[in-house]
């Protein structure tokens, strides 16, 4: 049994092990939720694949849960007009919970369905690595919208799972993948520093900017402190 490592290509599939060349690797894109500053900080993937031994090569501290989301939301006054919350998973409903008093609980599915299913370079871009065994397919599920709904089904708002103090603005989405994969690397677009291992289910995934430098990091090493946020709330919308 052996594993799979990924590297970017300059737009072509390249198979070292065999010396095979492919051309016109089909690309694809997933623009994160959120970037601090509202800057996007994802882009197209071109990639290569490289045979390697069993052996791991990489592997990051991890957050992987039970899918299970306990929520008490900062501010929850100010929106008693909420009842309802939503998590979306390529613009579709993956799951959804009541809310009352500032508090949800929410459980994502243990399996999500495949509609929900994108390829791993819809999450990263161009210069990203990845390792994973080559008798899988790897799949990733990414929930990173949390619509507010009224009591007549409107979305009136979003939620992010953030906190904002004295040296950096971090926030998290949640990822399902059907398999072990870690990923390494730094983003073409912005410069993000990527450290992440994906445990085969659910997991937390956490971007941390510092003020002082407005470096990010991408990581799945878990960060302590983060609180449900409205939106509206926590982002100026001028």
């Amino acid at each position: 049994m052996s594993n799979l490592v990924v590297s970017a290509d300059n737009g072509n599939l390249r198979m070292e092990a065999e010396t095979i060349l492919i051309n016109g690797a089909s690309s694809k894109s997933h623009t994160s939720r959120r970037y601090f500053l509202k800057i996007a900080c994802f882009a197209v993937l071109a990639a290569g694949i490289v045979f390697s031994g069993c052996k791991k090569i990489k592997e990051y501290p991890s957050s992987p849960f039970d899918g299970k989301i306990t929520a008490k939301v900062e501010n929850a006054n100010a929106h008693a007009n909420v009842s309802k919350i939503v998590a979306l998973a390529k613009d579709q409903k993956i799951a959804e919970a009541s809310y009352s008093n500032g508090n949800f609980t929410m459980t994502l599915p243990a399996t999500p369905d495949a509609k929900f299913l994108v390829d791993t370079w819809d999450l990263f871009g161009n210069g990203i690595e990845y390792e994973f065994n080559e008798d899988f397919d790897p799949k990733l599920a990414i929930v990173d919208v949390f619509q507010a709904l009224d009591g007549d089904g409107d979305a009136v708002d979003e939620l992010t799972y953030a906190k904002l103090d004295n040296s950096a603005f971090t926030y998290a989405i949640f990822v399902y993948s059907n398999m072990e994969i870690t990923f390494w690397g730094t983003l073409a677009v912005d410069g993000t520093a990527v450290e992440v291992t994906f445990k085969n289910g659910w997991n937390t995934l956490y971007y941390t900017t510092a003020l002082s430098t407005e470096t990010t990091k991408c990581s799945t090493k878990a960060v302590s402190g983060l609180i449900w946020h409205f939106d509206s709330d926590l982002f100026d919308e001028e």
